[in-house]
């Protein structure tokens, strides 16, 4: 959304953005109606993916596919979850372990290839490559070295940070994340980043940056995508806490869907004026824990929905829920991309997170 939303917004200040892209079509959700926001002037080339990349995605999107009830939207087997939460170790294993700095790094060299094509037609004033995948900015780095233009780098999550959450698997893998990072900051005339405290890290760490190269970029909302809805409550026979995105990796709900069953079982009169509306796709363990715990009948899954029609289910909430990563150090330098989502609707937000950016300003806003 925040390279989307650049595009969008640039050619108001004389921007013309020319996007370098890869053609994927194995994501299990795509919203194509996003595409019709974009003036027409942004022009688009899209590759082929780098092979691993598209082998490892075309898997992953038949074993969820094969797992799930086209009119119904459901799980049909625990042996198939079981299967795809296999694979989904496999492959995060290999990627750490073969793939550095992350298994799009294949897509480096045929970037190379499309953008002489594109230097050639068009005079290109300047470089914009966001991460992750932090491998698009060895693409980014190999144009700068070519042919000179200037570049920004800019860091939608940390790089090396985290490296204290998820761990490399040995400290050669860490020392070539480090060098990567350094060659990329070194090099590139500037670098964004979305929260003071990721600014802060990376001038701690390499001394010889300075400091108006490192520049604090943080995410906002688009106002165009709030004018749709009233942002006012219709159904109030229920006391509605709306979820919006996906639950992956270490972004578990585990303990607030625990939260949930302690509260009903305490609260029996609540459960017919109780409702929790997860809209999104999320791993197939995580979608079927309600069950598990008794409280199916209080979590409505809606599944993905276009983003212009979140607004419905925004406006017709009490509360919007925002979860952060288990881990302390994650939030304490990156916001998530849903809190501003959430902000123009004037909600009250439920977080649950370790002390860091995201709890800093819900509490200096006073929003939660």
């Amino acid at each position: 959304m925040r390279v989307f939303k650049l595009s969008k917004y640039l050619s108001q200040f004389g921007w013309q953005p020319i996007i370098l892209t890869a053609e994927q079509n194995t994501f299990v959700v795509q919203d194509d109606n996003l595409l019709d926001e974009l003036p027409e002037n942004v022009i688009i080339h899209r590759t082929r993916p780098n092979l691993t990349q598209n082998l490892i995605a075309y898997i992953r999107h038949l074993l969820r596919k094969g797992n799930t009830d086209p009119h119904t939207g459901t799980h049909r087997s625990l042996k198939a979850s079981q299967l795809y939460t296999t694979f989904r170790s496999i492959r995060n294993f290999l990627s750490q372990a073969f793939y550095l700095p992350d298994d799009f790094i294949g897509w480096r060299k045929i970037a190379n290839k499309h953008i002489a094509e594109i230097i050639q037609d068009y005079k290109i004033d300047l470089i914009l490559s966001s991460s992750p995948p932090h491998s698009i900015h060895l693409a980014a780095f190999d144009i700068k070295k070519k042919y000179n233009i200037p570049w920004i780098a800019d860091f939608r999550d940390p790089w090396s940070l985290q490296f204290d959450i998820i761990k490399p698997l040995t400290p050669l893998h860490r020392f070539i994340g480090e060098y990567y990072e350094k060659k990329i900051v070194s090099n590139a005339d500037a670098i964004l980043n979305v929260s003071p405290t990721m600014s802060e890290y990376l001038l701690r760490k390499y001394p010889f940056l300075k400091q108006n190269k490192v520049i604090t970029f943080v995410n906002g909302y688009d106002n165009q995508d709030f004018h749709v809805y009233q942002n006012r409550k219709k159904d109030n026979s229920k006391f509605i806490i709306t979820y919006v995105g996906t639950f992956y990796l270490r972004q578990s709900p585990i303990t607030f869907y625990d939260g949930v069953a302690q509260f009903l079982l305490k609260n029996p009169t609540a459960k017919n004026r109780f409702l929790v509306q997860i809209v999104g796709k999320s791993q197939n363990d995580y979608e079927e824990y309600p069950s598990k715990i008794g409280i199916t009948d209080n979590v409505l899954q809606i599944g993905f929905v276009p983003h212009q029609q979140l607004g419905q289910y925004l406006a017709n909430s009490d509360v919007l829920l925002l979860l952060v990563y288990g881990q302390k150090n994650k939030y304490n330098y990156v916001y998530t991309g849903k809190l501003f989502e959430y902000l123009p609707w004037r909600k009250p937000i439920l977080l649950l997170s370790h002390q860091g950016v995201c709890t800093d300003f819900i509490i200096q806003h006073k929003i939660g």
